[in-house]
């Protein structure tokens, strides 16, 4: 193998949300149903993200903020990214941006936290 992309022993497409790293360092093939629970929870997560902000501009009873902070580390990192920008919402409380941040970071790590296998083979770029 030469120096070109890193090799996992099949393509290394990061589906959208917080299990990208996860996909990477997994030893198998990432399943179409996996991939569909990490796209719905994108969704979700933005749509919520979507819906405090309405309920947010009308008044009413929110989304508690652990639950959208809950949803992004569960995968949805993406969708509560996107729900920040697209709605701005949360963009201006600082401790809700270091939270997500902090999620950003650490949700990589979830994959060992259930004691998923990891391959780190495609850290080198050549087969273990």
């Amino acid at each position: 193998m030469g120096a070109s992309a890193p090799h996992c022993g099949r393509a290394c497409v990061s589906p959208a949300g917080g299990v990208a790293f996860g996909v990477l360092l997994t030893p198998e093939p990432v399943s179409a149903p996996a991939l569909a629970v990490v796209l719905v929870l994108n969704a979700v997560t933005f749509v919520l993200f979507g819906v405090d902000k309405r309920r947010a501009k009308l008044g009413r009873r929110r989304i508690p903020e652990r639950h959208l902070l809950g949803l992004s580390w569960a995968t949805g990192l993406v969708g509560g990214w996107l729900g920040m920008r697209l709605f701005r919402h949360k963009t201006r409380k600082v401790s809700f941006r270091i939270w997500m941040l902090a999620v950003s970071i650490f949700n990589p790590l979830w994959p060992l936290a259930i004691g998923w296998p990891i391959d780190l083979r495609w850290l080198g770029g050549g087969q273990a």
